[in-house]
């Protein structure tokens, strides 16, 4: 069986950024987004497998008593699984802050989708899934970090 041919799409743009845009890159074990804006950067999409294992957060994190009142501020989460999996059991809505576009990476994927195979298609949608429930479920800021204004009151 041969491997399914690559697919990397470039120059989505990105609102805000000159010379900015999106590729992805389906041809490896782990599927890689990445985000150009001068220099690259990769969107991560790791699992809660992924988490676990770093010791980011314990086996069973989700099914802790206290899980659901904590009041969760995620810097840069890209589209790991770790607040789509958080924001519809929270009590309290997540905050995200993050200057990559969230709305934008959802057309970009979404244009990917009629040129990916069946298996790719499936991770698309997975990345797709995740930023839906982060530009809709979660207080997302789209901005730097050092341009968000804080009440110390």
């Amino acid at each position: 069986m041969s491997e399914a041919p690559p697919y990397v799409a470039t120059e989505a743009h990105i609102p805000g950024f000159e010379q900015s845009s999106y590729s992805l890159d389906l041809r490896f074990d782990q599927p890689h987004l990445s985000w150009h804006a001068g220099v690259e950067e990769a969107i991560t999409i790791r699992s809660i497998s992924e988490y676990e294992s770093s010791g980011a957060i314990p086996k069973g994190f989700f099914d802790l008593p206290y899980i659901k009142s904590l009041k969760i501020i995620e810097l840069a989460p890209g589209l790991a699984q770790f607040l789509p999996t958080y924001a519809p059991i929270a009590e309290n809505k997540p905050i995200a802050v993050d200057i990559i576009d969230y709305h934008e990476i959802i057309k970009f994927l979404t244009s990917a989708l009629p040129r990916c195979t069946a298996t790719q298609k499936e991770i698309v949608k997975v990345m797709i899934e995740r930023a839906q429930i982060i530009t809709h479920k979660v207080d997302y800021i789209c901005c730097p970090v050092e341009n968000i204004k804080y009440d110390h009151s």
